[in-house]
């Protein structure tokens, strides 16, 4: 029976291409982190498959995490195919739970610690000459800190090679990692434990995997990408005084991205001051003095006041004199740069795209650049004891909190708001003071609310009846002001009204009446409104071992491209809008060669074939598409070649080098129709209708991370708010959480772990379902549903299934750990489905259904997902949740409290409002100690 059963396993899950590395064991991620960001083909191992030494021969190298010591009834089985695997010439890295009954039968192993609280047993290499490939793949002298427990290695055959040794704690002197040639083939022992969380999650142990891969494969098994440097951006400086280029002026600044802003004080009665903006045939040549200003023929009265500011920005000049807009003129060009007949006193600012951002990633107080005049505030989120994450929001009692006074203009707004029992939210932009802002009042779940501009403590009404906030629910909220109007939106809902006067200042936002939640601000100069090409999986979502995320997968830009094979890459998400994808090459040899393409609407496309030494030392290649029109730039050896032609539908771009190393961070994509989330962020392009979802942890056991979690046992969904035609790509990583003390009799099920394709909004059960760990039989199942199914209690009795795969399921201690990479592709009639970057469905509908929402959810269970995104054209406007959605899911929070093990609530709200207090009289105690 288990042969045949294997056999169905594999007719099941074919090969894209032979590949070449694969990855087995229980804990087993960190390995493939570490292969991922370094551009290695590889694949996750099933159960069955690392049984079975006829698979396992197919790969030219093996990394085995560990397997639990005898906790895995398949433990035996394994072992024993890997010890014929490296005896019959395959290359093996395994860990401390490793045995291979052949190679290590005379081995002794003991010594396992428990985990310290300090890392006090760091091992370092040992120069082994017999090794060249091992030693060239580190840097001389490292030490690497091993965070989890270890074997301690006796009884080694003396054909054995010590790689490395433990240099500190109660292992010391002992091998740490171990080299052995095993009948035609070779293997590398590692005594710690390095595929846990402790270890290659956090990319402190790459380089040295790397160097063993390398090794057992004589080289041929390398990383595709090149390390990258970690580039740091900063802030620009305001510029340095320097001589002037204009006779008696000083150049106090350039202009960045966006313009400038200079603060000049106001001269005293006597004195005068000469300025000078932009040189040429556009130059303004002006004089200030203690009561006006004068250009030309032309003088503006100055009222009193201390402070004036220019605000030069591509398109408008604006002065304003103590935050009160004087002026506001067009301008032709970009601006240029400020002169003056002295830079003493003068503040210049460039200003930059983005001009502030914050994700509260932090825990207690608001701290600078924040102020709280008024109310509790404190980061940390809606659970802050659900785990010991810092949060990924800030809440607010009843109070405000503002920045200082920035000096920032044509800008816009964008937060992430919550409110819990708060009535109404405001939000101030160009706060120069008390006297002088630009005010949204917004109320929650009812109408009302305006839009107010005070200056010199003159309140005037812009705009009544603004869009009103959903309760318990994530909106995007945008206030801006820009081109002479002041909008308010509120999730794609947009009030717009004419603004004579300029702005400048800070931002504030206040809870009134309650509490609420606010995350991810940021005040940009570019309009909210537009869905222009952004980046997509960019490099801040590697938030490193200090975030809320790992490493892994999910956190690296090489994610979202697919190693098909050794050297070629395929993107992992269909593009349908305007996008662009820039590679440069830094460097390449002779006879290097990059070629770029992609697959549209099912048919190749080759955008260039180049040599990419003609391309080194700065060069590259730029692809984008714009209103259905491609344009493709070739850079390089002095020439910039520009090709345009034709496109529309999706494309799925790919990547082929030869001879060539490129950085994963180096394939740059951004997008318009992508919308990705990821855990650090609040979830405000979606919608919450049923169960418990909250940022909290996986494990009880390493409650430094967080993702967000939907529990509930009953049903718990979340849904995009746009909806979503035509083709359409939806990427997911989807795992289970840990119950602990409050585990249901199932424990921790890898089952009923669904997305919705072209749903209503409002019942899972409708479009095209996507079901992992079914109930019934089958691993992988899609439904179809023509017409909503209102009876829920036995949807599973008559489920309309349309087609199902069959395929290994992880162990309950895989389940503990694992993350199941979950890829769903709709192409008109065609559903095809991959897990593990392996295909798993492929289905026709000949009566296809109509487009409509995403939804992810699970029913009795509490689903984890670090990652979601929905590759597609999205409607233009998000959709409203319905009113009678919206009751169902107050009166559901208003009476239900999850039974243990479901997400339970940490603490009462009194509990909470304490928690602020507690800080304070912490800080204090530090303080007087």
């Amino acid at each position: 029976m288990r042969r045949l059963f294997v056999a169905l396993i594999l007719l099941a899950t074919p090969c894209l291409s032979a590949p070449r590395a694969g990855v087995g064991g229980v804990i087993r991620m960190g390995y493939g982190g570490v292969l991922l960001r370094a551009g290695i083909p590889f694949d996750y191992l099933t159960t069955a498959e690392q049984c079975d030494p006829k698979v396992l021969a197919r790969y030219d190298v093996i990394l085995q995490a560990g397997m639990a010591y005898d906790r895995e009834r398949w433990r035996s089985d394994a072992e024993a195919a890997l010890d014929q695997y490296v005896r019959a010439g395959g290359k093996l890295i395994c860990e401390m739970d490793v045995r291979l009954p052949g190679a290590m039968g005379k081995w002794k192993l003991d010594g396992r610690w428990s985990y310290p609280k300090r890392v006090d047993r760091n091992f370092a290499l040992v120069p082994t000459p017999d090794r060249p490939r091992f030693a060239a793949g580190l840097k001389a002298g490292k030490v690497w800190e091993c965070g989890g427990p270890i074997s301690v290695v006796r009884g080694l055959p003396p054909q054995a090679r010590t790689l490395a040794r433990f240099v500190e704690g109660p292992a010391r002197d002992q091998p740490a990692a171990v080299a052995l040639d095993y009948g035609r083939g070779r293997l590398i022992f590692m005594a710690p434990l390095l595929s846990y969380v402790q270890g290659n999650w956090r990319g402190v142990y790459d380089d040295l995997i790397l160097a063993a891969v390398t090794d057992l494969t004589d080289g041929r098994l390398r990383r595709v990408w090149a390390t990258e440097a970690g580039d740091t951006v900063t802030p620009p400086e305001p510029a340095a005084p320097e001589a002037a280029e204009l006779p008696g002026l000083t150049l106090v600044g350039s202009p960045g991205e966006g313009g400038y802003a200079v603060r000049i004080p106001v001269p005293p009665a006597t004195a005068r001051r000469r300025l000078v903006l932009d040189r040429g045939e556009d130059r303004i040549d002006t004089t200030l003095t203690a009561d006006r200003l004068t250009e030309g023929g032309r003088e503006l009265k100055l009222p009193a006041g201390r402070e004036l500011v220019i605000l030069r920005t591509a398109s408008r000049l604006n002065v304003l004199l103590d935050g009160r807009g004087l002026v506001s003129l067009p301008r032709r060009g970009p601006a240029g740069p400020l002169y003056a007949d002295s830079a003493d006193g003068l503040t210049f600012q460039p200003l930059e795209s983005l001009y502030f951002a914050d994700d509260f990633t932090k825990e207690g107080p608001l701290t600078d650049p924040w102020r709280a005049p008024r109310g509790e505030w404190l980061c940390g989120g809606p659970h802050r004891l659900d785990s010991a994450v810092p949060g990924f929001a800030v809440r607010a009692w009843s109070g405000s909190a503002r920045t200082g006074s920035w000096f920032w203009t044509e800008q816009t707004l964008s937060v992430a708001v919550q409110p819990r029992s708060a009535q109404a939210v405001r939000l101030e932009l160009g706060r120069w003071d008390d006297a002088n802002r630009l005010e949204a009042w917004v109320p929650v779940d009812r109408g009302g609310g305006a839009l107010v501009l005070w200056r010199g403590g003159q309140r005037q009404v812009l705009a009544e009846g603004l869009p009103a906030l959903p309760r318990l629910q994530w909106s995007r909220v945008a206030l801006s002001a820009r081109d002479g109007r002041a909008s308010l939106s509120v999730d794609g809902q947009t009030r717009s009204v004419p603004l004579a006067t300029p702005l400048a200042g800070g931002i504030a936002l206040d809870a009134q009446q309650g509490d609420a939640l606010f995350d991810d601000v940021e005040v940009s100069d570019g309009d909210d409104a537009t869905r222009a090409a952004r980046a997509v999986h960019p490099a801040r979502f590697d938030k490193g071992p200090e975030g809320l995320l790992d490493r892994d997968t999910w956190a690296h830009p090489a994610a979202c491209w697919l190693p098909v094979s050794a050297n070629r890459f395929e993107y992992v998400g269909r593009l349908v809008g305007d996008f662009t994808l820039t590679l440069p090459v830094r460097e390449a040899g002779g006879g290097s060669r990059l070629t770029v393409g992609a697959q549209r609407d099912g048919k190749p496309d080759v955008y260039g074939d180049w040599d990419a030494s003609k391309l080194a030392g700065g060069g590259g290649v730029q692809i984008s598409r714009r209103a259905g029109e491609m344009t493709v730039r070739r850079f390089g050896d002095g020439r910039d070649e520009r090709r345009v032609f034709p496109a529309s539908g999706s494309v799925r771009p790919w990547v082929e080098v030869s001879g060539l190393s490129l950085a994963a961070g180096d394939l740059d994509v951004k997008a318009a129709d992508v919308l990705e989330y990821i855990a650090d962020q609040a979830p405000a392009d979606f919608w919450a209708t049923e169960g418990d979802w909250t940022v909290g942890s996986r494990w009880p056991c390493t409650p430094e991370y967080a993702w967000m979690i939907g529990s509930s046992p009953g049903w718990a969904a979340l849904w995009t708010k746009h909806a979503y035609d035509g083709p359409q790509t939806v990427w997911t990583y989807l795992g289970v959480r840990m119950q602990g003390a409050y585990a249901t009799e199932e424990g921790e099920p890898f089952k009923r772990l669904r997305v919705t394709l072209g749903g209503n909004g409002r019942d899972p059960l409708s479009g095209y379902v996507v079901e992992l760990g079914s109930d019934v039989q089958g691993f992988c199942r899609l439904y179809r549903y023509e017409r909503p199914h209102r009876k829920r209690e036995d949807w599973q009795h008559r489920p309309p299934v349309v087609a199902t795969a069959a395929r290994d399921l992880a162990n309950q201690r895989e389940v503990h750990n694992m993350w199941g990479s979950l890829r769903i592709d709709r192409d008109g009639p065609r559903i095809r489905v991959w897990y593990q970057n392996q295909p798993l469905l492929d289905y026709t509908d000949p009566k296809p259904l109509p487009g409509g929402q995403v939804a992810l959810w699970t029913e009795r269970n509490a689903v984890v997902t670090p990652y979601f995104a929905v590759f597609g054209a999205a409607s233009a406007k998000p959709r409203e949740m319905p009113r009678d959605l919206q009751k169902q899911r107050l009166d559901q929070d208003r009476g239900h409290r999850s039974r243990p093990g479901f997400n339970p609530l940490p603490a009462t709200h009194a509990l909470e409002r304490m928690l602020p207090w507690l800080a304070r009289l912490g800080q204090r105690m530090g303080e007087e100690a």
